[in-house]
């Protein structure tokens, strides 16, 4: 289990649409060392990476309970998210404590039904270039 910032020693800030984000001096984000340009075809661009390098529930449980202290998230831990600043799908480290926050749920959540925060990113960038849309 990686150690954790202390308890408390983190605060959540927000949007101006009130979207959770982390505090960048406990979670600036980080990197991992394996993916670089020598490595994409066998990294962020194989298919199954993300699910081959995450690390295993019974570590990532610990750490989200240890994570939602330093962070004074009391809510119920199933409708945070244990989540990754730089994604891994964008070569974010999988376990670094720099690039994981317990995300608390957003506007609009619905207590109960897990992780349900937007994803809209996501999307855009998982869409062909040509579908994106274009600056004019």
């Amino acid at each position: 289990m990686q150690r954790q910032p202390s308890a408390g020693s983190c605060h959540v800030r927000h949007t101006a649409g009130k979207q959770p984000l982390p505090d960048p001096t406990c979670t600036p984000g980080a990197t991992n060392p394996k993916v670089t340009p020598a490595t994409l075809k066998s990294t962020i661009c194989r298919s199954g990476y993300t699910k081959d390098i995450r690390p295993p529930v019974n570590i990532t449980g610990r750490e989200k309970t240890a994570n939602a202290a330093s962070y004074g998230y009391t809510g119920p831990l199933h409708d945070a998210e244990y989540d990754h600043l730089i994604s891994l799908q964008l070569g974010g480290d999988p376990n670094d404590p720099r690039n994981l926050w317990v995300e608390p749920p957003s506007p609009g959540h619905r207590p109960g039904a897990g992780p349900n925060n937007p994803r809209t990113w996501w999307r855009t960038a998982s869409r062909p270039r040509s579908a994106r849309a274009r600056p004019t």
